[in-house]
């Protein structure tokens, strides 16, 4: 799914909280290990990384969120280890076993996790600064930082994944006739109105300017075909107010399939070759890119 800035800064917010949940339970547990009392569920049993508060965090986010899995992952797994080595220790306890040794393990346990959920939160910072600050989307930084893992999970997953350029027609006009106030007022419009046509293997992009990237994941061109055309209809249906005046615009696209091996500067050209043929011929269609070969998509 689409990822926004307030999404960022809800799961921030959402990873502190489980930090501190995390520390209240290492809390009771020494408490308990010192003073004595019941150790509960969420620290002995089987499956007691998954009744603990961060544990439950963890799962909710792998479930929202499959493009950050591997750190995601990560921290699931070293989580778990480290509810294993607190299982030993209290398994031990209750026999009068307990070793040195053993709370070492529990400490390297502890540490592989916190710093799996360090890198994890590092990484959401660092994804929060590669938004623009007009339209709120990820930019070109982000786009070329995603590829790749895209292009992972696609082969993976035995999909094709597409690109889809869209620049404003005639975008000159409404800065000249509106000013740069009222063109920002439409490139931010136009941001959310993609934003939230976005379903979940659909990613946007601002690549700059009046220019939108799309990366699409699918088995189908059909459905590539449909999706431009949602949008597309969508678009020219939609006006967009700035002050007093109401603004309609329409879009030019180029699409193109990303090939095994394929770099993003090689799609985004193929891309962008047809979206200029769609400029020069009419403008207001989307035009597709294959093998070289330009053709029309959707008018």
């Amino acid at each position: 799914m689409q990822r926004t800035i307030y999404d960022i800064d809800v799961d921030i917010a959402n990873l502190n909280q489980a930090i501190k949940n995390h520390y209240e339970w290492s809390n009771k547990l020494l408490e308990i290990s010192l003073f004595g009392g019941n150790f509960d569920r969420t620290l002995e049993g089987e499956h007691s990384h998954e009744h603990c508060d961060f544990g439950k965090w963890v799962d909710a986010v792998l479930i929202k969120y499959d493009f950050n899995e591997n750190d995601l992952l990560r921290i699931s797994d070293s989580h778990k280890k480290m509810h294993q080595s607190v299982r030993d220790i209290i398994a031990a306890i209750k026999i009068n076993a307990f070793t040195h040794p053993q709370l070492k393990e529990y400490f390297h346990k502890q540490k592989n996790f916190l710093d799996a959920v360090d890198t994890y939160k590092s990484r959401l910072l660092a994804s929060r600064s590669a938004y623009d600050a007009l339209t709120e989307l990820p930019i070109r930084s982000k786009l070329y930082s995603d590829f790749p893992r895209l292009q992972e999970r696609c082969t993976r997953n035995d999909k094709d994944l597409y690109l889809i350029i869209l620049d404003v027609d005639h975008f000159k006009t409404v800065n000249d006739g509106y000013g740069h106030n009222g063109g920002d007022a439409v490139l931010k419009g136009l941001a959310n109105l993609l934003v939230a046509n976005m379903r979940k293997y659909e990613r946007c992009y601002r690549y700059g300017g009046e220019e939108f990237v799309i990366l699409v994941e699918s088995q189908r061109l059909d459905d590539i075909k449909k999706i431009i055309a949602r949008l597309m209809v969508k678009i020219r249906n939609e006006t967009f107010f700035y002050e007093n005046s109401a603004i309609n615009i329409t879009v030019t696209s180029g699409v193109a399939l990303v090939k095994e091996g394929g770099t993003l500067e090689s799609i985004i050209e193929l891309a962008d070759k047809a979206m200029y043929y769609g400029k020069q011929h009419g403008r207001d269609v989307c035009m597709l890119n294959h093998n070289n070969e330009i053709g029309l998509f959707y008018k």
